[in-house]
């Protein structure tokens, strides 16, 4: 009985996901964005169909995208903005950690360094923290320049998913980015963040 438990175990396969990979642009990819496509493709064992946008409004490309990743029939979308530079097992370890809306963490075009990674306090205020968790961990808001979204979590979510928030001077004070994922919680879902991924925002330095 142990030997065909054994073999029965041994024949069982994980289940392939369909992934979209897909990148919003606005005409140019960086070479090492392009690079680690390359890497992302010859270590993740899932189908994988490749997607690009190209526009001016950044929010108006990932909800086509996630539109066209819907029109395939894909599971997940990974979210690879055309300035990252991510290794290329990013998708098995957002994965593997089974989480409907998942994202690495990593610093704005800036100095000093500071994290994209967004926290609330009580009220629901964004809060400035001096380090963020080394390990998995809930928050109010990460970037979606290498996020992994589960389709039918997404769809849950009513339009529209991204959008720009500006002040009465016209200042941006909440990106398309957050603002999905705010919407996200309003609508009783949860933001996790892995910040074991090895990810650079590529502009004149590796941020």
């Amino acid at each position: 009985m142990k030997n065909f438990t054994n073999k029965f175990a041994k024949q069982v396969q994980p289940r392939r996901h369909k992934i979209c990979l897909a990148i919003p642009h606005v005409g140019t990819v960086r070479i090492e964005t392009c690079m680690s496509v390359v890497a992302i493709l010859s270590t993740t064992p899932h189908d994988i169909f490749f997607a690009q946008r190209e526009g001016a409004y950044i929010e108006q490309n990932r909800t086509r995208l996630i539109q066209m990743a819907i029109e395939q029939g894909c599971d997940k979308i990974f979210f690879l903005d055309s300035d990252i530079m991510v290794e290329g097992g990013v998708i098995n370890k957002l994965l593997a950690h089974n989480k409907p809306i998942i994202g690495a963490a990593y610093n704005g075009r800036a100095f000093p360094l500071y994290s994209n990674v967004k926290f609330t306090d009580e009220n629901g205020n964004f809060i400035a923290v001096p380090d963020i968790p080394k390990e998995l961990f809930k928050c109010a808001g990460v970037p979606t320049g290498a996020m992994l979204l589960d389709i039918s979590t997404v769809k849950q979510i009513p339009h529209p998913w991204f959008d720009l928030i500006n002040d009465e001077n016209g200042n941006l004070v909440i990106g398309e980015d957050i603002y999905f994922c705010q919407k996200a919680i309003k609508h009783g879902l949860e933001i996790w963040c892995d910040p074991t991924i090895q990810i650079k925002h590529m502009g004149t330095f590796g941020y």
